[in-house]
């Protein structure tokens, strides 16, 4: 910012970022009523909210806060340019919030707040829904952005403080900010993307360093009576040298994490090897137990593993608020005995849902059944989370594709729809949507499981633009064969009546043109659509058809 501010004049990059700021909020409010009235013949308001969601929410967000404080910024810095001295001459003291200034300090903060309210909500509630979505920037939970952002926000605000609290005390706040934003990151991996996750791991690990270069800093300042000493540059310089070295660690650290969660993985998989081999034991036994001793091993049923429902996981003592309260041992989740401490795998519900979804993200169709019997695990140790049930919901939807039983987990956590988080509500709310939209996608598109909110928007918006082109042949068709016949006993010159012939002809071309692009950019896409493919059918019977009839 600072060195944009040296090249563009100050008050034309707070016009800029005011410009940015209502325009982002009046097409989330435009594109709202769209969706609300229904009327999505219009697909350019959509795709124009997306990318300035990802432009002024997600990367830009710090310069574009800063630069709508311009008008305030004399309060916190010495500024030559100030919105005072604009007015009132140079040398006007700073005065933002005394006439005529006021008129535009108020409206300026108050479209500050609903900027961060906005950016807040979108960071939220920005998450892909679908866990296969390959997206580099898909977000699983926005808990960890909104923290992110959050920071982003002190950092900005926290300076018009200076004058109540001491550097220190500013700087140790966005410390300790800064590395519980790191490591909330670590815990929970938010992106679907692996390498995404090391990369940004990498990023928050630099502004962990930037921030504890500045409270060192500051603390040197302080203890040399707030005096700068000469070698205060060679420290900086230092600091900043580590910067791409702290890049590095963040790195690796995210790595390792993702490194465990595949040693997790692989002590998960010798348990389900062991509960598969005693489901193929018990059948056996259950078999002989019945006498049939003389059919030979060749008869006896054998336990298939296409499903986890056919084989039984290990079952992971279940403990009550009782057992839970006298269990005196170091660590809770121990429970009594070595026995607990050898079947618990998920230290924490979080631990639960990053293994479950490092195992998804493998790509291998073969391991579904491993993924139920790894989710069926989480839900036992952590019968009670709200979070390991959510991502249960999102498996069996997209994944499994067990259309009745996640119907069902829905209907049941509906009935305490009030005790869930606000991003499960809103997932819910999702969820719900999209079993409206894979309803009309599998009548209109034939992709269920595959329609999205956009993806369905621009099937409509094409087979409007089809029918529409549709229309327009057959009316200019129905015109031409009227003046042919009016011919015969007009009056009107010959030459009129050939050129308003010609005009219906080319008419008739463009519609034709129009509505046979539109159609095969449809039936490329969507290729099992019924209703498109019967549109195209009447399309080619009655207009092209006709056109050839017309050339004839």
């Amino acid at each position: 910012s600072s060195l944009v501010s040296t090249a563009v004049p100050r008050y034309t990059l707070y016009i800029l970022a005011m410009f940015l700021v209502l325009i982002a909020i009046v097409v989330t409010w435009y594109v709202g009523k769209l969706f609300e009235s229904g009327a999505i013949n219009k697909l350019w308001p959509v795709k124009l909210l997306r990318f300035m969601v990802a432009s002024i929410v997600t990367i830009y967000f710090s310069s574009v806060i800063k630069w709508m404080l311009i008008p305030i910024d004399c309060l916190v810095e010495s500024s030559p340019g100030s919105f005072s001295a604009s007015i009132h001459g140079e040398g006007a003291p700073c005065t933002p919030f005394a006439m005529p200034e006021v008129l535009i300090t108020v409206p300026t903060l108050f479209l500050a707040a609903v900027y961060i309210i906005f950016s807040l909500v979108v960071s939220f509630l920005a998450i892909e829904i679908n866990p296969l979505s390959q997206q580099p920037r898909a977000l699983f939970t926005g808990r960890v952005e909104v923290m992110f952002l959050a920071f982003k926000i002190a950092c900005t605000l926290l300076v018009y403080l200076a004058q109540y609290l001491t550097p220190i005390t500013i700087t140790a706040i966005l410390m300790f900010f800064a590395i519980a934003v790191f490591r909330q990151h670590v815990l929970v991996l938010p992106f679907h993307n692996p390498t995404t996750n090391n990369v940004r791991g990498g990023i928050m690990c630099m502004v962990v360093w930037w921030s504890i270069a500045s409270f060192s800093i500051s603390v040197i300042i302080t203890a040399s009576g707030n005096v700068s000493p000469d070698w205060l540059q060679n420290v900086q310089w230092v600091f900043v040298a580590f910067l791409p070295p702290s890049f590095i660690v963040g790195y690796v650290i995210t790595s390792l994490q993702q490194a465990s969660v595949t040693r997790t993985i692989e002590l998960l998989k010798g348990d389900w090897e062991a509960a598969r081999a005693q489901s193929e034991y018990d059948t056996v036994h259950d078999h002989v137990s019945n006498g049939n001793h003389s059919s030979g091993f060749q008869s006896m049923p054998r336990a298939k593993s296409d499903g986890w429902a056919r084989v039984r996981a290990l079952q992971v003592p279940k403990r009550t608020v009782f057992d839970k309260f006298f269990d005196t041992s170091k660590n809770h989740r121990t429970g009594n005995g070595e026995e607990w401490a050898r079947q618990i795998r998920f230290s924490s519900e979080q631990r639960a849902i990053i293994v479950a979804r490092e195992l998804l993200y493998r790509r291998d169709p073969e391991k579904i059944d491993f993924l139920e019997f790894v989710i069926t695990r989480a839900m036992e140790e952590w019968p009670e989370s709200d979070n390991v049930m959510m991502l249960n919901l999102l498996l069996l939807r997209f994944v499994n594709r067990r259309w009745d039983e996640a119907t069902a987990l829905e209907r049941q956590m509906r009935l305490n729809l009030r005790s869930l988080p606000t991003d499960h509500q809103y997932t819910l709310h999702v969820v719900e949507r999209k079993s409206t939209q894979d309803a009309a996608g599998s009548s209109k598109m034939g992709a269920r499981g595959q329609v999205s909110a956009l993806s369905l928007l621009e099937f409509e918006v094409g087979m409007d633009k089809a029918r529409t082109a549709h229309k327009k042949c057959l009316s200019s068709m129905r015109n031409f064969w009227k003046l042919a016949r009016k011919s015969r006993h007009s009056t009107t010159h010959p030459d009129v009546l050939l050129r308003e012939l010609l005009e219906v002809l080319e008419t008739n071309d463009k519609a034709l043109s129009c509505a046979k692009r539109e159609y095969s950019i449809l039936l490329e896409k969507y290729p099992t659509s019924t209703s498109l493919h019967q549109s195209y059918a009447h399309f080619c019977d009655s207009a092209l058809n006709h056109a050839n009839l017309l050339r004839s």
